[in-house]
């Protein structure tokens, strides 16, 4: 059996035992491994969360979609 890849998973507000579980069954399927899971919670992203696992960092949070969205909206400023 192969080992329990670390997962650091961080949302907006303070999850429930049950959303814990969720998430972590959803991202154990996605990656058809085990996930040993740690859970935080960090108000600045607004809404959402990230998950941060084998190297790779999954932001679902309000905070990056209203920051690539400036960046965007910045990007198709034209001088006047």
């Amino acid at each position: 059996m192969s080992e329990a890849l670390p997962a650091k998973i961080t949302s907006a507000v303070a999850l429930s035992e049950s959303q814990k579980a969720a998430v972590e069954e959803i991202i154990q399927r996605k990656l058809k491994t085990a996930v040993l899971a740690s859970h935080a919670v960090d108000r600045t992203l607004i809404g959402g969360f990230c998950i941060y696992v084998d190297g790779i960092l999954i932001d679902h949070s309000l905070r990056y979609k209203l920051q690539e969205t400036a960046k965007m909206l910045q990007a198709r400023e034209t001088p006047s």
